[in-house]
């Protein structure tokens, strides 16, 4: 199953592979799995550094700058201290390993390196899907090292963009069943081209101001019109174009950097929404090592102004900048301790119906139904189709008998989604309680067509069937419930 099943819409079997092996090691027990993701962190600013230092030619400072500010940013507390966020780390080792490596075939020209470049991007791939963009990678570098003229660069991607495309396929069709790729159509034309810009412009403004951190950006609301930011992004993007130009000749590695920020970022630019967040500070993980290479070069231009020494200032101002973001990466990374501590902190930075939907399912689980229905009723009045707290609110409505208001919220959740097994399967348990026997056997039995193996669902119309005195099919869906 780990190597065949695509898992949440990502097919990503060496990253499933690993938390196997950490689940082998010590189970449910959380510290060797954050072990393992703050081990490859720190690998990571390890190759930054090399791959910096390689790329220019050897220069130390602007690699140990680059390498420096990716190892304490706040941005990355999301990719590190979240378990499940294994693939960021995993993925950007064998990426940023493969780049390594193809600088020092762009310098030898040796099949072994160019093979090595290759096995280093299949494991890229196999560990998140987001490698696709690698090739692009490649051409970025070959354009920094003037190769582009050369139709010996062109080809050799061909086996890069190949391998691209099977994954970039595999992973649509995954999304697609997951139902992770949105229907376009809910946002207008222009927003999904403002929602892009800003997705370039934020992650760039987190990169230098980063507070305010947070789980989960959400979409701006339907039927709304857009914050100010969203209209004001478009400069930065033009405000970048410019700067490309500009650096063209003269700064070409600040021109690198641009585009290397650029390309990393192109699959999570929502100009075709998926999922249900406008940004995400995981998305960050290896654009910003652009934005972070154009402090460094003037940092390096500094030194290299001042006999290769370090200026007293500049010097200065980096351990203050050093300070302060690991200060804030470090209160960022506790709010990580807990489900409940992360989602206070996202409804008091960036409220959202998600928000306080999954805070108010962690109050159901300690059984604080008040705590719950208050978290419910707020997400729900944010955004009526949050389905999730829909059915939940439903739940707690039908664990106290209220079978007329469940019934209500099972509805609204239907009206959202039509397929939704889980609200047939309890609206069909509700009707039953009421006595409504034909509406409640039929959705008893689309629930089961919906999903065949659900225990629950057997469970359900087994206990229907016993309270009608249909004893035998209760006995024959009791035992496929075993």
């Amino acid at each position: 199953d780990i190597i065949t099943k695509p898992v949440q819409g990502n097919y990503h079997p060496l990253t499933m592979l690993s938390l196997a092996m950490n689940y082998a090691i010590s189970g449910d027990n959380p510290r060797s799995y954050h072990v393992v993701n703050l081990l490859l962190h720190l690998f990571n600013v390890l190759l930054v550094f090399m791959f910096v230092r390689r790329l220019t030619g050897n220069k130390p400072w602007l690699a140990f700058v680059t390498a420096l500010l990716f190892a304490v940013h706040p941005l990355h507390v999301e990719s590190v201290a979240w378990v499940s966020e294994r693939k960021d780390v995993l993925y950007s080792f064998f990426f940023l390993a493969g780049l390594h490596i193809y600088i020092r075939y762009a310098e030898n020209g040796k099949a072994g390196s160019y093979l090595a470049v290759i096995g280093l991007f299949i494991l890229s791939l196999l560990s998140k899907p987001a490698a696709v963009v690698f090739p692009l990678v490649l051409l970025a570098i070959d354009f920094y090292f003037g190769k582009l003229k050369s139709s010996r660069t062109w080809l050799e991607k061909i086996p890069f963009v190949l391998l691209s495309a099977a994954m970039g396929s595999l992973t649509l069709i995954a999304q697609q069943q997951q139902g992770a790729v949105s229907d376009a159509s809910i946002f207008p034309l222009l927003s999904r081209f403002f929602f892009g810009t800003y997705g370039i412009m934020m992650y760039l403004v987190k990169s230098i101001w980063p507070l305010n951190l947070c789980t989960f950006y959400p979409f701006p609301a339907l039927n709304e019109p857009l914050p100010a930011a969203y209209y004001i992004s478009p400069l930065i993007s033009i405000a970048l174009i410019a700067a490309f130009i500009m650096t063209f000749r003269n700064a070409r590695l600040v021109a690198f950097a641009i585009l290397f920020y650029i390309i990393n970022l192109l699959l999570v630019l929502q100009f075709l929404p998926v999922g249900s967040a406008v940004i995400a500070d995981r998305y960050a993980y290896l654009p910003v090592i652009g934005a972070f290479m154009i402090p460094a070069y003037y940092f390096q231009k500094s030194v290299d102004n001042n006999q290769g020494k370090p200026a007293i200032l500049w010097t200065g101002l980096l351990i203050l900048i050093t300070i302060l973001l690991s200060v804030i990466t470090y209160r960022q990374a506790i709010t990580w301790q807990s489900s409940a501590s992360l989602w206070e902190k996202a409804i008091k930075t960036a409220p959202s119906s998600r928000a306080y939907t999954n805070r108010g399912l962690l109050f159901k689980q300690e059984k604080k139904y008040e705590q719950a229905l208050e978290m419910y009723n707020k997400a729900i009045g944010m955004n009526k189709a949050e389905k999730e707290a829909l059915i939940n609110r439903g739940n707690i409505y039908f664990d106290r008998q209220d079978f007329i208001r469940a019934i209500q919220d099972y509805n609204a959740c239907l009206a959202i989604d039509s397929t939704m097994q889980k609200a047939i399967e309890n609206r069909g348990s509700a009707y039953g309680a009421l006595g409504k026997y034909d509406l409640a056997l039929r959705d008893l039995n689309k629930a089961l067509t919906l999903d065949p193996n659900s225990v629950n669902g057997y469970a359900n119309r087994g206990v229907f069937y016993q309270n009608t005195n249909q004893h035998e099919k209760a006995i024959a869906d009791f035992y496929k419930q075993m």
